[in-house]
């Protein structure tokens, strides 16, 4: 339906570009503050004016090309970042959700109280699910251990170790 909508200009969403960008500046995932601004800066053309119904909206550039902008944008960001510590800003947000407990200045008290429990009982069962996956690896490996010197007496053959376990238990 875009495709038709944008005269074949784009293929699945007109988002990319700004997505991309966003992900840059805001490794957090959320607009704060003063993020609109350095956004549309970025962008070339002012973000809170693509969401409203009013005349200014008229004024900005068609989406494929707000999203080509957006694209280029992001592009040149790149080159400005240390992507191994935006990796590592992302990673924390994503599986530690750092943002819910501590960017959460924007918002009232007891949201930002709810919001810190929330990410205090996801480590609480994070932690237990790692424990997990702790006991799992060390199964797995002492049955790696156990399983290579039991067949270690014989030619790798599994079939050999089977039938002479199944003589020994026969004789009884």
């Amino acid at each position: 339906m875009r495709a038709i909508a944008f005269d074949g200009q784009v293929l699945y969403s007109s988002n990319t570009g700004l997505n991309f960008l966003e992900g840059l500046v805001t490794p957090d995932g959320r607009i704060h503050g003063e993020d609109w601004d350095k956004l549309s800066s970025r962008c070339g053309y002012p973000l809170y004016d693509v969401e409203v119904n009013s005349p200014s909206r008229l004024e900005l550039p068609p989406e494929p090309q707000r999203d080509e902008m957006a694209r280029s944008a992001a592009e040149a960001e790149i080159g400005h970042l240390n992507l191994f510590r935006l990796a590592a800003e992302k990673s924390g947000y994503f599986w530690l959700s750092f943002d819910q407990a501590f960017k959460t200045q924007d918002a009232e008290l007891h949201k930002r109280v709810f919001r810190f429990a929330e990410a205090f009982i996801y480590w609480v069962f994070l932690a237990l699910g790692l424990r997990g996956l702790v006991d799992v690896v060390q199964f797995s490996v002492i049955y790696a251990i156990v399983v290579t010197c039991l067949h270690l007496p014989f030619v790798k053959r599994t079939g050999s170790a089977l039938r002479l376990s199944n003589q020994y238990w026969q004789s009884f």
